[in-house]
């Protein structure tokens, strides 16, 4: 365990954590804030970069809607409404 100091602020487990606040990380927890650069690299490592376009989660952005919207002709005619019949869900009296 060793006491580190935070260079950006953070949501942790027990808290908000303010810029400059020390907290106390195992080496493991550590090097997984110094990958976003919430805190500094361990003494003499480097911290890990993702490789560019390599995305982390799915977003909303990443599918495709399911419908489409559909769109009439500019001179199209509404279809003819047609009358109920004894088959249909209006039943005439």
């Amino acid at each position: 365990m060793a006491i580190v100091k935070v260079l950006k602020p953070h949501l942790s487990a027990t808290g908000f954590v303010r810029a400059g606040d020390e907290i106390e990380l195992d080496e493991h927890r550590q090097r997984a804030l110094a990958r976003n650069g919430i805190v500094p690299p361990l003494q003499g490592e480097e911290p890990k970069t993702v490789a560019g376009g390599v995305k982390h989660a799915l977003t909303n952005s990443d599918f495709k809607p399911r419908r489409e919207t559909m769109t009439l002709p500019s001179k199209a005619e509404p279809a003819p409404s047609a009358p109920a019949t004894n088959g249909g869900t209006a039943k005439a009296k």
